[in-house]
């Protein structure tokens, strides 16, 4: 898949394929914070990215575009805004999801009813990261083809599009699996106050004990296993997500003995930890090159 593969036509959209007629002369400045991710409510996560994301948020299932459940980490809960961007646009959480960290590019199939089609590099308009600064990058050189700072966001998409392609393998062996009472492995996601949050799966931790060996043998060679033990696990950070919405949506001062119960030693951690924690994953950005490492 070269960049000009990747290079599709004319559309308009907030979220537009990349061509040279349309970007011929434009520029796109580099992240410099998340503030364009501060309403939304999920991120797609892929199964090289699962075990260290879960460990800083809720992993849940959402359907994609062609209609299969696929892994999202969850930004936010009941809130109008997500706590883990700050108010200057700072990412407060101990990991930066991949689908983040490319912004404002993403990549889709080209045919939606096949996800294995060729892939078509997009870039969002809507977030003043495409401009007509000279300072910023380039995306196409004089001569009309990719410059090198595109080049290398075409780089991590291969590699996003392949790791794709082992977490979607990894959802069908998942999604066709039944507990030994026949019922399937999902289940509607459920919030600390159990109420069901629309659209959103979890596995039912009950029907995935309850699987034979041989279907967990299964899993493991489908890579599903470890995803699912990651899923699981990440829910418990469910309860202090909601909490630190409560905090920070707070708009009166709270009773001294609220104030102690609210942080010891839950929503003051979380929140401190989200602060001050370091970004560790598969997908490397150091330098804001968006260039993945891989393993």
């Amino acid at each position: 898949m070269s960049a000009h593969s990747m290079i599709a036509q004319d559309q308009s959209d907030t979220l537009v394929p990349l061509s040279l007629a349309r970007h011929g002369t434009k520029r796109w400045r580099r992240l410099s914070d998340y503030g364009f991710a501060r309403t939304r409510r999920t991120v797609p996560i892929v199964l090289a990215e699962a075990e260290i994301a879960a460990t800083a948020l809720p992993l849940a299932f959402a359907r994609d575009a062609a209609g299969m459940l696929m892994p999202v980490a969850l930004l936010r809960l009941n809130a109008a805004q997500s706590p883990f961007v700050g108010a200057q646009g700072q990412w407060q959480a101990p990991y930066i999801p991949a689908h983040l960290r490319v912004h404002p590019f993403d990549a889709r199939a080209a045919d939606p009813d096949q996800p294995d089609s060729r892939m078509v590099l997009l870039v969002d308009e809507s977030t003043g990261h495409v401009t007509d600064d000279a300072l910023h990058e380039r995306f196409f050189d004089p001569f009309g083809a990719p410059a090198p700072a595109l080049e290398q966001v075409v780089a991590f998409f291969k590699h996003y599009q392949a790791n794709m392609r082992d977490t979607r393998a990894a959802m069908q062996a998942l999604t066709q699996l039944r507990s030994p009472a026949g019922e399937g492995l999902f289940v509607p996601l459920s919030a600390p106050d159990a109420t069901q949050i629309s659209g959103l799966w979890a596995v039912a931790r009950d029907r995935f004990a309850a699987l034979p060996n041989g279907s967990v043998g299964a899993l493991r060679d489908a890579g599903a296993l470890g995803l699912v033990m990651a899923h699981l696990i990440s829910l418990n950070t469910l309860t202090y997500l909601d909490r630190a919405e409560q905090a920070l949506g707070r708009t009166t001062p709270a009773a001294p003995e609220q104030m102690q119960a609210m942080t010891a030693p839950d929503v003051s951690d979380f929140l401190s930890a989200l602060a001050t924690s370091q970004d560790r994953d598969t997908f490397n950005t150091s330098g804001g090159t968006n260039t993945p490492i891989t393993g």
